[in-house]
Parts: C-alpha cells; sequence; structure tokens
C-alpha cells in the first residue's frame, strides 16, 4: 500500500525550486552580459573613434610644423640667394668698370708705343744715312792714308799692319753695325707682337694683376737684352777707340822726319794725324748713334704713362747729348 503509493506521488521538474533558481540566474548572466555587450560595442567605436581624431590632429599639427620650416628655409634660402645675387652683380659692374679702365690705359699705352715704335723707324734712318755718311768718310780716310803710306815708304811695316787692322775694324763696325740694325727689326717685330698680345688681352678680360706681371716681366727681359746689345756694342766701341787711340800715338823714327816733311810737301798729301782724327770723328759720331738708338728701343720697350706729355720725347738729334753724358 505505501509503495503504491510512493509511486503515485511524484515532484515535477517545473514546480522544483532549485531549478527555477538557477534558470533565473541565468537569465541575470545573460542580461549581465547583454548589458557589457552592449557597452563594449559603444565603447570601442568611441575609443576608435578618439584615437583616430587624436592620430589626425598628431598628423595635422606635424605636417603644419614641417611646413612651416619648409617655408622658413625657403624663405632663408630666397633671402640668401638675392643676397649673393645683388653681391654679384655689384662685383660684375665694378669689374666691367676696372676693365673699361684698364681697356682704355692700354689703348693710350699702344698709341704711345706706335708713336715710340715712329720714332725708332726714324731713328733707324737717321742711323743708316749716317752710316753711309761715316763708311764715306772712312773709305776717304782709307785712301788717304794708303796714298800717305805709298809716299812715305822708309816708315816702319807696322803703319801697314795698322791700316789693314783699321780696315779690319771697319769692317767688324760695319758688321756689328748691320747685325744691331736686325736686331732692332727683331726688337720692333716683338713690339708689334706685345701690342697685338695686348689687343688680345684686352678683348678677354683676363685678370689685371696677371697681366702686368706678364707685361712687367717682358719688359724686364727686354730691358736686360738692350742692356746686354748695348755693353757689348760699348765694349766693340771702347776696343775700336783704343786700337785708333794707340794708331794715332805711334810716332815716326828722328832720323826719318825730315824726310817725310819733304815728301809731304812734295806730294801736299794731308800729314798722317789728318786721317787719325777723321777716323776718331767718324768713330765718335758712331758712337753716340748706336747709344741714341738703345735709348729709343728702350723707350720704345717700356710703356710710357698716360699722363706723359708726348712733347718731351727725345729726338733722333739729342740721343747724342745723352751717350756722351
Amino acid at each position: 500500500m505505501t509503495e503504491n503509493e510512493s509511486a503515485k506521488f511524484r515532484i515535477r521538474s517545473d514546480d522544483n525550486p532549485e531549478a527555477q533558481f538557477q534558470e533565473d540566474n541565468q537569465e541575470l548572466k545573460l542580461d549581465k552580459l547583454s548589458r557589457r555587450i552592449t557597452l563594449i560595442t559603444i565603447l570601442i567605436p568611441c575609443l576608435i573613434g578618439g584615437i583616430l581624431f587624436l592620430a589626425y590632429r598628431d598628423i595635422q599639427t606635424r605636417v603644419g610644423r614641417v611646413s612651416d620650416t619648409g617655408t622658413t628655409t625657403v624663405k632663408t634660402l630666397s633671402k640668401d640667394l638675392e643676397s649673393r645675387f645683388s653681391s654679384l652683380l655689384i662685383k660684375h659692374a665694378k669689374l666691367e668698370v676696372d676693365s673699361a679702365q684698364k681697356i682704355s690705359s692700354l689703348e693710350k699705352t699702344t698709341a704711345s708705343l706706335q708713336k715710340n715704335l715712329q720714332e725708332a723707324a726714324t731713328a733707324i734712318k737717321y742711323i743708316r744715312a749716317a752710316r753711309k755718311s761715316d763708311n764715306q768718310k772712312i773709305a776717304n780716310a782709307i785712301n788717304a792714308m794708303n796714298k800717305t803710306l805709298g809716299t812715305l815708304a822708309p816708315l816702319p811695316q807696322n803703319l801697314e799692319t795698322m791700316a789693314s787692322d783699321i780696315k779690319l775694324y771697319d769692317q767688324k763696325l760695319s758688321k756689328e753695325l748691320g747685325s744691331f740694325s736686325q736686331s732692332l727689326e727683331g726688337i720692333r717685330n716683338n713690339l708689334i707682337k706685345i701690342q697685338a698680345d695686348i689687343i688680345y688681352l684686352a678683348s678677354v678680360k683676363t685678370d689685371n694683376k696677371a697681366f702686368d706681371l706678364a707685361l712687367q716681366s717682358q719688359q724686364k727681359n727686354y730691358q736686360l737684352d738692350l742692356q746686354q746689345t748695348k755693353r757689348d756694342i760699348d765694349k766693340k766701341i771702347a776696343s775700336l777707340e783704343s786700337k785708333i787711340r794707340r794708331i794715332g800715338q805711334v810716332e815716326t823714327p828722328p832720323s826719318k822726319k825730315s824726310q817725310t816733311k819733304s815728301s809731304q810737301k812734295s806730294t801736299s798729301v794731308p800729314p798722317e794725324s789728318k786721317p787719325d782724327s777723321k777716323a776718331k770723328t767718324s768713330q765718335n759720331t758712331a758712337t753716340p748713334k748706336s747709344g741714341s738708338v738703345e735709348n729709343a728701343v728702350k723707350e720704345s720697350a717700356t710703356p710710357k704713362p698716360v699722363s706723359e706729355d708726348t712733347s718731351s720725347l727725345p729726338k733722333p738729334g739729342s740721343f747724342i747729348e745723352q751717350d756722351i753724358q
């Protein structure tokens, strides 16, 4: 009886309070989870939006800084370039002014060089004419000396050697004058080349200091060459003068003076001292002429200042006085 009753009396699961409590707990948990999920779904986009906004602001500030620095650098560079360009323009203007002044001074020096060349040419012509007259005088003196030597046969044999020496010296002198005229022609050609170089340098507008140094070195070289030629010619002329003086100092023997006087009276030939004096005078005239040519070449080789008066240039007639001094 009891077993049957116990089998009939059963409690359903719906009527169990623990199961209902568990279901309530599960529903609460689900509500909490749903709330959390909704909060997370709302917060995550907000956080992402905030992060993106902050990143955008940071990038914008950085880009602004970069653009500001770029503009400042560009402005500084533009100012620097403008200052450099203005300084270059000023330098260019100064160079143009200096080059124009140098070109004008070079033109003036070329004009003075041309005048000096003309004066040197006139001096050379004068020397050639004087040399011809001197050669004629020397030939006449030699002929007179030959005549006197022919009449004075008893004189020592050294007079004949002296006459031959005088001829040789005359030939040497003529050769030296010819070589000197050739050297003058070479110097003139060199001066023409220098003038062409000066014109070329003026057209190219080279550096002024280098040009001045090159011009000074060329002037020094030509002055040294002219001084060397002058020394050589002075030495040769001094040797000729010493020889002629030795010839003039030679005296005839005392036993034959009467014979020479009678022969001179009979033949009416000029005495022996006269040809020597003629030779001396011709030699003296030749000496200052060579010096005058050297002075003229020196003056033509060295460019004169611009402010120098052309009337103060030495003339061919005044060279003799300068060389004698």
